[in-house]
């Protein structure tokens, strides 16, 4: 139950495991007086809510994980949420669906590659790459034609690529040589020095 003022109740039977920590985010959307809630980076609840449109201070404190005002008859329980909390955030703004998913894959576990690949599950998520296809994979090429050397690779719509350059590898060496939504970067011309170069992937 996500609860703003006035409950709104999440239908869905997907089993929470124990023992594990899952990634769960609820958005009120007063704008569009509607509320989402996500479990793991999908949308499980998605609904036209009225109390969405007076969200509002109030003049009691903010409690995590417990609703002391909420009385409850002794053979219910508490409103105690028993489990672990880790990782709280709270914005100013409504976050949009690919925000959530973003955000999953930024924390979920970099070590999971189900389709063996060699590109976590986590990282597949943000390149929009499938998790379960070897073949599906988020790789640069190096490609010389009749011009300069040129960067390419698969584009993704809703994606956007940043690609960053270095002379040595080293820490803090970084810097951005270019944005592009498109599947290709012109490396500059007339460079002496070696470079490094890497290409950042990130949902717009």
């Amino acid at each position: 139950m996500l609860r703003y003022g006035m409950p709104v109740i999440v239908n869905d039977r997907s089993e929470i495991p124990n023992s594990e920590f899952v990634h769960a985010v609820g958005v009120v959307d007063g704008a569009r007086n509607t509320s989402h809630f996500y479990l793991n980076g999908k949308r499980i609840h998605e609904g036209q809510d009225p109390p969405a449109a007076t969200v509002a201070n109030g003049d009691r404190g903010l409690y995590i994980g417990t609703n002391p005002y909420l009385e409850l008859p002794p053979t219910v329980g508490t409103t105690d949420w028993a489990g672990a909390i880790d990782e709280l955030k709270v914005w100013d703004r409504a976050l949009r669906s690919e925000e959530v998913a973003m955000l999953y894959a930024e924390g979920a576990s970099t070590s999971v590659d189900r389709d063996g690949d060699g590109q976590s599950d986590a990282h597949e998520e943000i390149a929009g790459t499938d998790p379960v296809d070897p073949s599906s994979v988020f790789w640069v090429r190096l490609q010389k034609g009749d011009g300069p050397w040129r960067l390419a690779w698969e584009r993704v719509n809703g994606r956007r690529y940043v690609v960053e350059r270095s002379g040595s590898l080293e820490g803090g060496s970084w810097e951005i040589a270019g944005e592009t939504v498109e599947g290709v970067y012109e490396v500059e011309a007339g460079i002496e020095s070696k470079r490094f170069y890497r290409v950042r992937v990130m949902i717009k």
